[in-house]
């Protein structure tokens, strides 16, 4: 567990053997290979209880509801959920052979498996082992939270179903700047209409993304297919996708991204996960998305640039020939700041707490000019691997009282995803800021449930796409996903959606128009 544990625990029979594809029937596992504790080896069925409450002291349960107090359980908005997939079941998802053979690239394979082992599924049938575990987390995650506080007064909260909205993101592959995909360069591809599916199977509690690269022929045409099913978030990962957000080649894409009024999601700092095939992470500098900002488009730079440094791009601007190095949160935060990016800039905090970017979490907690701007990302499945987050490296910076410690061990044995919502309302500034209960709930700028821009209602039209359907017009059942838990699915309750809250401090506006020529290299 996070922060470090002598307890023994067994893994599942399926790290044992894995059947992958031939040549090379039987691989080694985690257990063979001693990763499977640090990888997430933890009871891969307690997700699926409905109380965690039980299992807790007084004190403990108090601490638990303490934490939650002011967040309204039917707006909680995760904006940063991952699907992942192997393209077993048909549903298109790719994983280049870099990650499923160990003879190519070992480390590339023991990354994969430590993912797998974090997920809890099975490469034979991930896409739908995938689904069933999150879906029971997600769940759970909304039964405790009614427990907590459903019963409090003026609570919008109509029971589980209704609570903990996850915003699933797809992921583009590789293309070439002649607009081809380059399948060699692609780590990983979830295919659009596969996260359509997903999210349609499970309306209650998923919404859908779509992940365009902007070098494709096609990139406004699928732009418009996504925003007549009501997807308004596109997922970028310019560093492993070969995104140049600077690059002329975008301006097109840009254009439609505000017509449309869509979002992008975009990774910012470097990237170390989604890295076999292909990356380069100078495409990770937040100063390249100056080029989409100045064209109108709303950005949400993902995980704060927390991690990496980058060239000072700005400084070429004032006549110097050579560009210094700085911290990519550095570069952010100078951007937030900036009046004209007001309305344009926004920033999740997902993996913040992580073991290489919490040295930054004290600046994000006290920079209280920014946090009406902030939105509550968890980076599922991330949060569940056991290296990434250390309780007591987060002790040492102050952040986290250690008596917490063990009701933290607990909730994460219980549900990682609960856990990383716990801990993000726990931790604390040395001068005892914390994240803005409004950051955890849909932004008014940002908002995704029911989302229909004037040029979106007239794509339905176009394309014959009712709102009732929407994104779920796609979600045919994958194969074997009779075995998905029924509790799991979220989206029986058919119990109104309550209302949004809407932030105090903000003033929902409309994109600026863009400047009369966009800036060039």
């Amino acid at each position: 567990c996070p922060g470090g544990t002598s307890q023994v625990v067994r893994a599942p029979a399926w790290f044992r053997v894995q059947h992958i594809h031939k040549p090379y029937k039987h691989y080694p596992s985690l257990e063979a290979m001693g990763l499977n504790r640090v990888a997430g080896a933890f009871d891969w069925t307690a997700g699926s209880e409905k109380t965690l409450l039980g299992k807790l002291s007084e004190q403990e349960r108090e601490t638990l509801r303490n934490c939650f107090a002011g967040l309204e359980p039917s707006q909680l908005h995760d904006y940063h959920v991952h699907i992942v997939g192997s393209g077993q079941n048909g549903s298109g998802c790719y994983l280049t052979p870099k990650m499923t053979d160990p003879f190519r690239s070992p480390f590339g394979y023991v990354k994969l498996r430590a993912f797998m082992s974090a997920s809890g599924i099975t490469l034979e049938n991930a896409d739908a082992t995938f689904e069933r575990r999150l879906m029971a987390l997600g769940a759970n995650v909304g039964h405790v939270l009614c427990e907590l506080t459903g019963s409090r007064t003026g609570s919008m909260c109509q029971g589980p179903s209704s609570c903990n909205k996850m915003v699933m993101l797809a992921f583009e592959r590789v293309y070439t700047e002649q607009g081809e995909p380059d399948m060699d360069r692609t780590t990983l591809h979830i295919p659009n209409d596969h996260a359509f599916a997903f999210a349609g199977r499970h309306p209650k509690h998923c919404i859908p993304t779509c992940s365009v690269h902007p070098y494709r022929h096609d990139c406004e045409a699928e732009l418009e297919r996504a925003a007549a099913r009501g997807v308004r978030i596109i997922k970028w990962l310019p560093n492993s996708m070969l995104i140049d957000p600077l690059s002329p080649l975008c301006d097109r894409f840009y254009a439609k991204v505000r017509e449309l009024d869509m979002i992008i999601l975009s990774h910012t700092g470097e990237e170390h996960s989604v890295s076999s095939a292909a990356l380069n992470n100078e495409f990770g500098n937040p100063l390249r998305l100056r080029r989409a900002l100045d064209a109108g488009c709303r950005i949400i730079a993902a995980h704060l640039a927390t991690e990496g440094t980058a060239c000072d791009l700005d400084v070429l601007t004032k006549g110097c020939l050579c560009a210094p190095r700085a911290d990519n949160f550095d570069l952010l935060m100078r951007m937030l700041r900036e009046e004209r990016y007001k309305n344009l800039l926004f920033a999740d905090f997902s993996a913040v707490v992580c073991l290489k970017r919490c040295k930054y979490l004290g600046t994000i907690l006290d920079a209280t000019d920014i946090h009406s701007r902030l939105v509550y990302g968890s980076d599922y499945p991330v949060p569940c691997l056991n290296f990434s987050i250390v309780l007591r490296q987060l002790q040492l910076y102050g952040f986290l009282d250690r008596k917490h410690f063990s009701l933290l061990r607990k909730v994460y044995r219980h549900n990682p995803l609960l856990f990383d919502l716990a801990l993000k309302r726990l931790v604390r500034s040395k001068a005892g800021n914390k994240f803005p209960d409004c950051a955890f709930h849909e932004h008014p700028d940002l908002q995704v449930v029911g989302w229909r821009s004037p040029a979106a209602k007239m794509l339905e039209r176009r394309h014959g796409v009712s709102h009732a359907a929407g994104a779920r017009q796609e979600a045919a059942p994958l194969q074997g996903e009779s075995e998905l838990d029924p509790a799991s699915d979220v989206g029986q309750d058919s119990a109104p959606t309550p209302a949004r809250d809407a932030r105090p401090e903000l003033h929902t506006s409309s994109p600026p128009a863009p400047p009369a020529s966009l800036a060039t290299e």
